[in-house]
């Protein structure tokens, strides 16, 4: 098989997901060093392109996220013409879904773009409900997809490194350390020197993470207590990072937190702002956080910490993956909701106790783990773990009803728009005719012509 000339890869997930993938990206160039690279993410993330060891040809930035819709309505549609106009515009040799579970949207640049080949690790669904709605809509004949099988609970660097040799690549995910780039070194050391860090030491903290999925959030005051105690044993400063919409919120833990030794600053930024974030976290002694983005840009940067899991992230797929990282984790029945929690608040995540982040902060401190580590834990009782699992299967049972049901809905109205083009075809072969005006009197009479609105 000839070596692609043109890739096209798109992943339409988060931060994290984007860090993860640069090293995917390097080995893909390394493998196949005359083709053209190009990689669509989420608009607001492309600046994090900027941060890989070696960047892509061409960042096609898309303002479309899949996983806020379910349902082809009108907005959608409006949105993905342009989406659609571009992708079939373009050709490729080879075309990577690059997800742990491709979207719909994998299936409408599948389709557009013609590669001649398309890639994902995700057996191909069945082509109904929204897919098929956005296929008819846009007179696209679906993309067939082939791939590795991949079993569910592979890492996400082991799922790449299977995905480069499926497509005749060598695998380099080695632990290379990213390097911010000399202009945003500058500005972090501008922004710590504005915020009273500049010449402390200090631990940077992501307490929060996405406003949307607030169940795998670590209580905001065990951060506190636990970055409490470690000033008192150790003079570090601490820099709470978040996003703008985040900024009061943190603003308030830092004050909780208080200004006595060290300074504590605040960080709050837009998404352009991203490569300055990097900078701020590459800088720190260590870090401590929710499982969010700022978490693997950590890692890249080589920098040690302590990282919170819950059940919703698709564990252990995104579990720690650089050396001098611990991730805590309490595994309950549960695990895979996505974040579709039954119980509408983390208890995966609130069951992960104080002291138990406490000591695994102190230990990244002072003698990080050559290895990535995961500590798993077990603090609730047999009989809760029962109930959980009774209670999650019914749970799950009624969201997949829910789900085939709205699946149905869009199929049947496929089906009514189609049964509607047909008649409007059949009208107006009628009205063309000389005698149409007299069947289509007739026609009314019966009840059966159907009138259009305007336009």
């Amino acid at each position: 098989m000839m070596a692609p000339r043109s890739i096209f890869v798109l992943h339409s997930g988060g931060l994290g997901d984007l860090v993860l993938l640069g090293d995917f990206l390097a080995s893909l160039r390394e493998s196949f060093p005359k083709a053209r690279i190009a990689l669509a993410c989420q608009a607001h993330l492309e600046s994090v392109t900027r941060l890989y060891r070696q960047p892509v040809d061409e960042v096609v930035p898309l303002a479309v996220n899949p996983y806020s819709f379910s349902t082809p309505t009108g907005p959608l549609i409006e949105r993905l013409r342009p989406v659609v106009e571009q992708l079939s515009a373009r050709r490729a040799d080879l075309f990577v879904a690059a997800e742990v579970r491709p979207t719909w949207l994998d299936w409408l640049a599948g389709a557009a773009l013609k590669a001649g080949r398309s890639v994902s690790t995700t057996p191909q669904p069945q082509q109904h409900g929204l897919v098929a709605a956005l296929l008819e809509k846009f007179r696209l004949e679906p993309a067939v997809f082939e791939g590795p099988e991949v079993a569910r609970e592979t890492h996400e660097r082991a799922r790449y490194e299977q995905l480069l040799r499926f497509l005749g690549g060598e695998p380099r995910l080695v632990h290379v350390k990213w390097n911010p780039p000399a202009t945003e070194q500058a500005a972090a050391a501008r922004k710590l020197g504005e915020l009273g860090i500049g010449s402390h030491r200090y631990l940077v903290c992501f307490p929060l993470g996405v406003p949307t999925t607030r169940v795998k959030r670590w209580p905001a005051e065990r951060f506190l207590d636990v970055l409490r105690q470690v000033r008192q044993q150790h003079s570090f400063a601490v820099l709470l990072t978040g996003a703008r919409d985040e900024e009061q919120e943190l603003r308030g833990l830092a004050a909780a937190l208080g200004d006595t030794g060290a300074p504590v600053g605040v960080f709050a930024g837009e998404p352009g702002e991203l490569p300055l974030l990097a900078a701020l976290i590459a800088n720190a002694v260590a870090y401590l956080g929710n499982d969010t983005g700022p978490m693997h840009l950590a890692q890249a940067y080589g920098v040690p910490g302590v990282a919170i899991f819950g059940g919703g992230g698709q564990w252990p797929c995104y579990a720690p993956w650089r050396p001098g990282s611990i991730g805590l984790v309490h595994p309950l029945p549960c695990f895979d909701c996505q974040w579709d929690c039954l119980f509408d608040h983390g208890l995966c995540v609130e069951s992960i106790p104080m002291e138990a982040v406490l000591e695994a902060v102190f230990d990244v401190i002072e003698r990080p783990p050559p290895v990535p580590e995961v500590r798993t834990l077990a603090r609730q009782p047999a009989e809760l773990l029962e109930w959980i699992a009774k209670a999650n299967a019914r749970y799950r049972e009624a969201q997949q009803d829910r789900h085939a049901r709205l699946e149905v809905l869009v199929e049947m109205q496929r089906a009514i728009d189609s049964r509607d083009r047909h008649i409007d075809r059949l009208q107006d072969l009628i009205a063309a005719r000389p005698t149409g005006r007299l069947l289509r009197y007739f026609l009314r009479r019966a009840g059966i012509w159907r009138s259009r609105l305007p336009g």
